[in-house]
């Protein structure tokens, strides 16, 4: 049995880069879905699991973030660009029906690259892509198209319009994955508003923050970005609402590169609460420098900015200002 020379998703985890793959089919466990959190470091996490299939079902109403790996089964180091799709689930997935259906990560690409990658070594794409799903039916489901284009296998989407072209394609493009995957509203925010950033010329030190005006305790709020570059990355887990006296805020402190650019997506779930009238939910950002700056004499103190104690500590002398933020407003 052949061997693949190249970078290789697996279709399912008895899978050893055999020519053609073995069933089950539909299954790769390279293609992980990853819930509404990006993963800290998912390079060494998802190589450190390599051996397991810990993809999750896809939420509804909720930006999904799902990771791509692949191992290298050439003689000598690889490259490659990753590229994702989707389609609705049918028994045969011809390319028609899905190679319009990009998926995108949370700064706009459809391509992450992975550069350098030793043989028999585990290449991870970074930088997610994130899906919002639309709805379906009860009971259906999506299938995931994963693809991997080198210099020595680009891997084409061909027109097919036969079994023998699809069992054509299959065999001689096995740079591609396939992966079934379910919705399940279990843990689905009430609503997820994206709004995109830009870092500009100049990196520093930003506090975003998530400002609840009229949300009841017991409700929960979260925001994040998938794309790598901060540190640490613009991600606040799910964090749930305390008593408060109409105002709470929370968020996270992380220093941002120059140029850096996303999209950050903020949820909120009522969790069986209702809000007073008015309510309101803002993502702020809040640009602090240090004492040395230019600007410093001109800002504010984090307690004039209403900083929450937790995170004061954190910006120590620096001073700052909000400058930006976006609000979704309930009636």
């Amino acid at each position: 049995m052949v061997t693949y020379n190249d970078l290789f998703f697996r279709t399912n985890l008895s899978d050893a880069g055999q020519l053609p793959s073995l069933p089950p089919a539909y299954t790769s466990p390279d293609i992980i879905p990853s819930g509404m959190n990006p993963i800290s470091e998912p390079d060494r996490y998802f190589v450190g699991n390599y051996g397991q299939d810990v993809g999750q079902d896809i939420i509804n109403q909720a930006n999904n973030y799902i990771y791509l790996r692949a191992r290298n089964f050439a003689s000598g180091p690889q490259s490659g660009l990753m590229s994702l799709y989707y389609t609705k689930a049918s028994l045969l997935l011809y390319p028609s029906q899905w190679q319009s259906n990009q998926l995108k990560t949370s700064d706009g690409r459809t391509q992450v690259a992975v550069t350098n990658v030793s043989p028999n070594a585990i290449a991870v794409a970074t930088d997610p892509f994130v899906w919002n799903p639309p709805a379906l039916g009860s009971g259906d489901h999506f299938c995931l198209i994963s693809q991997v284009v080198t210099n020595e296998h680009p891997n084409p989407i061909p027109p097919t319009g036969s079994v023998n072209d699809l069992t054509q394609f299959i065999i001689e493009n096995p740079g591609f994955g396939w992966r079934n995957v379910s919705l399940t509203d279990a843990g689905a925010p009430t609503f997820t508003t994206p709004v995109g950033y830009q870092q500009g010329s100049d990196g520093g030190q930003m506090l975003f923050l998530l400002e609840c005006k009229n949300v009841p305790a017991g409700a929960s709020v979260a925001f994040s970005s998938g794309t790598p570059g901060p540190d640490p990355l613009i991600d606040l887990q799910k964090t749930t609402v305390p008593a408060n006296n109409g105002s709470w805020a929370t968020g996270i402190i992380s220093t941002v590169p120059a140029n850096f650019e996303t999209t950050i997506s903020y949820s909120y779930w009522a969790n069986g609460t209702t809000p007073a009238p008015g309510w309101s939910i803002t993502l702020t950002v809040q640009n602090f420098v240090p004492s040395n700056h230019s600007l410093y004499n001109r800002l504010l103190t984090p307690h004039q900015l209403g900083v929450p104690r937790s995170l004061v500590k954190t910006i120590g002398a620096r001073k700052g200002l909000a400058i930006g933020s976006h609000t979704t407003r309930g009636v």
